[in-house]
């Protein structure tokens, strides 16, 4: 469908800090989305919402009966079917001005890293260190920006990674040998609105980051919904990192 795309994004273009030049360059971005699952569903829409053009959704896993609670594009028909695809199918029509592609097979690392050169950037919203890694390992080989998101229990963060060669990277932050095998939400558990708060600072931290790469740093944000406390810190490049300093 051929809309007005001035008259779409009417309210975020009366924004004193945002231009019609920034929201082409939005319209030109392409994202990578890796798992479409509780923070994958809300920073989704919220990019999608922003002005992303082009978004690429990533993820093999199959709607279940648990997801849907806290997985706001899934519903009961869904079940059994690929999370990516219906994540778009229940997308597209509202966001008449983005054209979004669905990978809802397995990929080894080499295939991602081809998924991953042809992006601007990646949201990582994956459920597991070691997703997270490989992840990690691939956008910096590419050379490709990073926000990645986590959630448990009833803590959330979101930081992101220039993947220069002077900024800090995900292993930087958690070493690989001392965080992969720490247990994932499937068995912690999740706090559901957290979800939310993550998936959409997410999205923010996406458009500073395509639209002001230059003034973008590795800032940890951290949220506890039990105390409703945010802390935040700056983390600096690990010279002895195995993954970005080798």
């Amino acid at each position: 469908m051929d809309i007005n795309v001035n008259k779409f994004f009417d309210r975020q273009l009366k924004l004193k800090n945002f231009s019609e030049r920034q929201l082409d360059q939005l319209l030109s971005s392409k994202v990578l989305f890796i798992g479409m699952g509780g923070l994958g569903n809300p920073a989704a829409v919220y990019l999608l919402s922003v002005g992303i053009g082009r978004l690429t959704f990533a993820d093999f896993d199959k709607v279940e009966f648990h997801n849907l609670h806290r997985q706001f594009l899934f519903k009961d028909d869904d079940i059994g079917n690929s999370k990516a695809v219906t994540a778009a199918n229940s997308l597209q029509p509202n966001y008449p001005h983005a054209a979004i592609n669905v990978l809802d097979s397995r990929m080894d690392e080499r295939q991602l890293f081809e998924q991953v050169k042809d992006h601007d950037l990646v949201m990582d919203c994956s459920d597991n260190f070691e997703t997270r890694y490989i992840v990690n390992d691939v956008c910096i080989e590419a050379n490709i920006p990073l926000v990645s998101g986590s959630a448990s229990e009833e803590v959330g963060q979101v930081i992101s990674f220039q993947n220069s060669a002077a900024s800090p990277c995900y292993e930087c932050l958690f070493p690989r040998k001392q965080f992969l095998g720490e247990e994932s939400c499937d068995r912690l558990g999740i706090m559901t609105p957290v979800l939310g708060v993550i998936g959409s600072m997410m999205a923010l931290t996406a458009v500073n980051l395509l639209l002001n790469p230059q003034t973008s740093i590795s800032t940890l944000t951290k949220i506890d919904s039990g105390t409703m406390k945010i802390t935040q810190s700056t983390l600096q490049k690990d010279t002895y990192c195995e993954a970005c300093s080798i």
